[in-house]
C-alpha cells in the first residue's frame, strides 16, 4: 500500500489525471507481462469525504518475475487537470481479493486537509 503525494502547490507544475494513469500503466508494461486493465472508472461521490476532491481508479493484473499480481490504483484529484495523490494497493493475485476490503477501507479513510 503506497500513498504518493503529487505537487500540491497551486503555483507548481500540474499533472493531469490521465498523465498519472498513463505513467502508471507504462511503468507496469515496462516491467511486467500479461498486462491488463480490468476496470477503470470514477469513485462514487459518497466514497470521498474530502469536499472538492474526486477519485479515479484503475484495476490492473499482470505477471512480474513469474508471479501474478493485481494492483488497484486510485488517483485523487481536484479537477481532471490537477491530480493530487496516487494511492496504489498491490498484492499477489492469490490474496488480492481477500485483502481488497481492507485496502478499500484504508483508501476511504484518506483525508485531505
Amino acid at each position: 500500500f503506497v500513498v504518493q503525494p503529487l505537487n500540491t502547490d497551486e503555483a507548481g507544475p500540474r499533472q493531469s489525471v490521465q498523465s498519472v494513469v498513463d505513467m502508471g500503466e507504462n511503468a507496469i508494461r515496462d516491467k511486467a507481462s500479461d498486462y491488463q486493465a480490468l476496470e477503470d472508472g470514477l469513485l462514487p461521490a459518497s466514497a470521498n469525504k474530502n469536499e472538492g476532491f474526486h477519485g479515479r481508479y484503475v484495476l490492473y493484473s499482470y505477471t512480474l518475475n513469474d508471479q501474478a499480481y493485481k494492483q488497484l490504483q486510485v488517483v485523487i484529484f481536484r479537477s481532471p487537470a490537477r491530480a493530487q495523490y496516487v494511492i496504489d494497493f498491490i498484492a499477489p493475485a492469490a490474496v488480492f481479493e481477500n485483502e481488497l476490503p481492507t485496502a478499500r477501507s484504508m483508501i476511504a479513510s484518506f483525508t485531505i486537509s
